[in-house]
């Protein structure tokens, strides 16, 4: 089964590279690690995006208790949609899989008022254009809860791309935080970066 993820994700980077970002999917020491110190027994409403073959979903749906906590994934490419709704029936998990772009997230809201405690960011921001990134960070920020975590994860050779820093520096700017932390066991080796919605800050323009 292993295999065939793998040779799943591999056929999708050759037909859609952009779409992906990576020739291999993350590892489960990456998962592990974006996934760290989060109380899954307070958590309601956990959104990923850009899903790709379901590594870090697959831990997002081990580590929360299906009563409390439901995942919402958005992954813009079909063939990892098609795919991860064969991996993660609705009927057998509390998951809601919705293809689209994640500044949209929006959409998978159940109603307007709705909130989102952790977003898990996949997407391959070095490829985005710069309007879709700054789109999926502030429609991150206007959806969390106060308190709320939004996460992601960059390879630590494109720290240097203009891109890149222009990221870190909204985010910064935006939450008014910025935690992270380096994960070698991963190919290729990345870092983690963190931001939490502090109560009562502005809205994101």
């Amino acid at each position: 089964m292993k295999k065939s993820r793998i040779a799943n994700f591999i056929k999708v980077f050759v037909k859609k590279p952009l779409d992906v970002g990576s020739i291999t999917p993350s590892s489960r020491f990456l998962a592990a690690a974006i996934l760290k110190n989060l109380d899954f027994s307070k958590l309601k409403v956990v959104v990923e995006y850009g899903p790709g073959t379901g590594v870090f979903t697959q831990f997002l749906l081990s580590s929360s208790s299906p009563s409390k906590t439901q995942v919402r994934v958005i992954e813009f490419n079909a063939d990892f949609v098609s795919h991860l709704n064969e991996r993660f029936p609705a009927n057998q998990y509390n998951i809601v899989i919705k293809q689209d772009r994640a500044a949209n997230v929006k959409n998978i809201l159940k109603t307007p008022d709705e909130l989102v405690d952790v977003v898990i960011s996949s997407l391959p921001f070095t490829f985005f254009p710069w309007e879709e990134t700054l789109a999926t960070i502030n429609a991150s920020y206007e959806v969390l809860a106060d308190g709320g975590v939004f996460r992601t994860y960059l390879y630590l050779h494109t720290l240097p791309l203009p891109k890149i820093q222009r990221l870190l520096s909204h985010l910064k700017v935006l939450f008014g935080n910025l935690n992270s932390w380096v994960v070698l066991a991963n190919i290729p080796p990345a870092i983690v970066v963190e931001c939490i919605k502090s109560p009562g800050k502005m809205r994101a323009h």
